[in-house]
């Protein structure tokens, strides 16, 4: 086992084909449209991935599916989540899984510059019970029991065993009613909040600060052992962050694991996607946009393992 365990990684990759319904391939209920700033998330135990939400290229979508990985099928779950009494439609949102109790949690949404008034700017909290596929409206606004305000583009995580959720970064929405447009106000970006499910309250661990910059299009995975989080790259307004920082949730140490100026290092990252696996002590990172040190937009589907 040592001696495997020391030799470098082949991926070997293999696409999912979906298993077509007895209906027209094209059918809407056979499997979900083409879309971008959808969410997904996975029960380890069952083998089944849920995705919500989304942007079409026209309109924010509202539609819930699973997909099984041993029988290769998807199922629609609903049509309209807000119809069926969760959320409304949205993408840029963030969603996470507590798969012993079978709970899927979801906050954020982008909106567009023209539909930033007063009165739509709140962080609505959703939770899905997938074994009684019902949904329960936590909150309205976050921000008014200490958590976030409405943000997109964030991270978040579970802490099963003590049933708690970390928020972390995201861009803050704010009201454009007197005309002002994104470019013509200095982006705010979230801090650290944790949210303990049986209590139903929130709490502000850390605010936007130097040692902890918060950062929109990151990666943030939780070490569930350990009880650290690892949080690395992702874009600050124009600046693309190339850091690997860990943030201990027993003591709040902030610790830089690698300010990413080495060359061996995965190049400073927007999109990319990450796991970790508590038991090899193993981060995965499949990257995605990057720039350059000329400040070109690189897309490399490159492969990084950190243990």
């Amino acid at each position: 086992d040592q001696y495997i365990s020391q030799q470098d990684y082949k991926p070997e990759w293999t696409p999912i084909e979906p298993v077509s319904s007895k209906k027209s391939e094209f059918a809407s209920d056979s499997r979900p449209g083409m879309r971008g700033g959808h969410q997904m998330c996975i029960d380890v135990l069952t083998e089944t991935i849920y995705m919500f939400g989304g942007w079409d290229g026209n309109h924010d979508l509202a539609d819930l599916w699973s997909y099984n990985l041993p029988s290769h099928t998807w199922y629609c779950m609903s049509h309209n989540t807000e119809r069926d009494g969760g959320p409304s439609a949205r993408s840029c949102h963030k969603m996470c899984l507590d798969y012993e109790r079978k709970q899927i949690f979801t906050l954020g949404r982008y909106l567009d510059p023209s539909m930033r008034i007063p009165e739509r700017l709140k962080c609505d909290f959703h939770m899905y019970d997938i074994e009684s596929q019902q949904w329960t409206f936590i909150t309205e606004d976050t921000a008014a029991m200490g958590g976030p305000r409405l943000i997109f583009d964030h991270q978040m995580v579970i802490d099963i065993e003590h049933q708690t959720i970390y928020v972390f970064g995201g861009r803050v929405l704010v009201s454009s009613a007197n005309g002002d447009t994104d470019r013509s106000q200095e982006p705010i970006f979230s801090g650290l909040y944790s949210f303990h499910i049986p209590s139903n309250t929130w709490c502000l661990l850390k605010d936007d600060c130097p040692s902890l910059k918060s950062r929109i299009g990151h990666s943030m995975l939780l070490h569930p052992a350990k009880h650290v989080l690892y949080i690395f790259a992702g874009q600050r307004a124009k600046e693309y962050l190339n850091d690997f920082l860990s943030y201990n949730l027993d003591t709040s140490e902030i610790r830089t694991v690698s300010d990413g100026n080495r060359k061996d290092t995965c190049q400073a990252g927007f999109t990319q996607r990450a796991t970790l696996d508590p038991d090899l002590n193993e981060i995965h990172v499949f990257s995605g946009l990057s720039r350059d040190k000329d400040k070109r937009d690189n897309v490399k589907n490159s492969f990084w393992v950190y243990d």
